[in-house]
């Protein structure tokens, strides 16, 4: 058993790493300045006794070190971040304030403190394809970061991460970066271009055909094709990275993703089978995927040979759980 601190552990993937570090017995301590949205709140309640939530903003310094060293913290799952990818554009000192600044915080607690192990939350958006396209397919860690063109949150992730090596080599901090892609599941916010609309009218049993109006232009050419995450495989790769011996950390960087690419067609597809209820695409969104490449292929083949991932969930089966999560919670009768 471990003390386990989850920064932004508020927010929708820590809400799920707290409950899952809970239910196999981990004390776990929640850090964060903005408060748990109901949804949230009865994700965690069977576990309450397990987890403690200390207010405090990733850039106040002693709050942080105080909590690792009233808690006896030994690990930390570092997911506090800013998205806000418009508000970043034309404020870039507040990315570098959240993701940088705050990562550092973290980095130099954990070396003063002999904290064991650090996971990070990157994002394969480090990569830069969906701008500057892949040099090759899947995107596996040694593909080349062009990052700057997707804005200030993805420059700042791949900066964390060299920040992360940096403490590693030099300062013996135990530094892991995961890359996740569109993490989904009950409670999320990202709508994910139109997922998180399609499965929750679905649960809801509205009927609906979707047009180009449901979905900004700028977002539809990244959502044509995407390999979704259901978000306890995010948690699983999380965990997984927290347990692995030093020795088996050769990269210390890894891809986590879903099992499968989906396309929009297939995606409404599978929401209509496992709902019930109809989710069609207007033609506008069906010829779009004749157009538009969409998002490349992940490799996963680090993540599996050195931390053991393998993803447990395929898009059927998440968008399932999604559906029965989002009535149990709303108390929609379940058919």
């Amino acid at each position: 058993m471990s003390s386990i601190m989850v920064t932004g552990g508020s927010g929708f993937l820590g809400s799920y790493v707290a409950r899952a570090l809970a239910e196999r017995g981990d004390d776990v301590i929640i850090y964060d300045n903005v408060y748990l949205i109901e949804e949230r709140k009865w994700l965690l309640k069977p576990y309450e006794n397990k987890i403690k939530i200390v207010e405090g903003s990733i850039i106040d310094m002693p709050t942080i070190l105080n909590a690792i060293k009233n808690y006896k913290i030994n690990k930390i799952v570092h997911l506090a971040a800013i998205f806000r990818p418009w508000v970043e554009i034309h404020q870039p000192y507040l990315s570098f304030k959240i993701q940088e600044e705050g990562t550092i915080n973290i980095l130099e607690a954990a070396r003063l403190l002999n904290v064991k192990r650090v996971v990070y939350a990157s994002t394969v958006g480090v990569y830069g394809t969906e701008h500057a396209g892949p040099k090759y397919e899947p995107v596996d860690e040694q593909h080349p970061t062009e990052c700057w063109y997707l804005g200030p949150y993805a420059v700042s992730k791949r900066c964390s991460e060299l920040w992360g090596l940096n403490y590693f080599f030099h300062n013996s901090v135990s530094f892991v970066a995961l890359r996740f892609e569109a993490i989904y599941g009950f409670s999320m916010r990202d709508p994910l271009g139109l997922l998180k609309p399609m499965v929750e009218n679905a649960a809801r049993g509205i009927a609906k055909e979707y047009n180009e109006n449901d979905i900004p232009p700028k977002v539809l050419p990244h959502y044509v094709k995407v390999t979704y995450t259901y978000v306890k495989d995010a948690c699983l790769g999380i965990l997984l990275a927290l347990d692995a011996k030093d020795e088996k950390l050769k990269s210390r960087i890894y891809n986590i993703t879903g099992k499968e690419q989906v396309t929009l067609s297939n995606l409404a597809k599978i929401v209509e089978e496992v709902s019930g209820v109809s989710v069609k695409l207007a033609k506008s969104l069906m010829d779009a995927e004749n157009i538009f490449k969409g998002r490349p292929a992940r490799s996963i083949e680090t993540a599996k040979r050195e931390i053991g991932f393998m993803p447990r969930y395929d898009i059927r089966k998440g968008v399932e759980e999604y559906i029965q999560t989002y009535k149990e919670y709303y108390k929609i009768k379940i058919k």
